[in-house]
């Protein structure tokens, strides 16, 4: 008899310091869009990129985090291309990019994402994205 009011004793106990405890998991951080998108076909010459994500991100995780390269066959960057940080747009959480030189017509390029952008919230990008499109002839 003792044994089962201890054990009502401690269920009450734990049961009332615990609350209604839930354990969050905050969405992942999501690549909504981007210019140039995937299979894009764009003309060439000069451009900005676009990347729209799904909530406000920290500005200073982009640090490193977004590349172009020039592609050869098979999807082997041959060089990058100079990238410099234009503005972020905190409303529409855009984040736009210069690109420093001219892209050459009837070429191939990827523009990296890195899986190290973090959302105001703390939320992450799930893995690193890649985005391939091409200059018209």
């Amino acid at each position: 008899m003792k044994l089962s009011k201890l054990f009502f004793a401690l269920t009450l106990f734990f049961n009332s310091a615990c609350g209604e405890a839930e354990i969050y998991a905050p969405a992942p951080l999501i690549l909504t869009d981007s210019f140039p998108g995937q299979g894009a076909l764009i003309p060439a010459g000069e451009h900005a990129v676009a990347l729209a994500f799904s909530e406000a991100i920290v500005v200073d995780s982009l640090q490193g985090q977004i590349e172009l390269s020039q592609l050869a066959q098979g999807d082997v960057p041959t060089r990058g291309v100079g990238l410099r940080f234009q503005s972020y747009d905190e409303a529409l959480y855009t984040v736009t990019y210069r690109i420093e030189t001219a892209l050459l017509p009837g070429q191939n390029y990827r523009l990296s994402i890195g899986e190290r952008i973090v959302a105001n919230s703390g939320a992450r990008l799930l893995g690193a994205k890649n985005r391939r499109f091409a200059t018209a002839p």
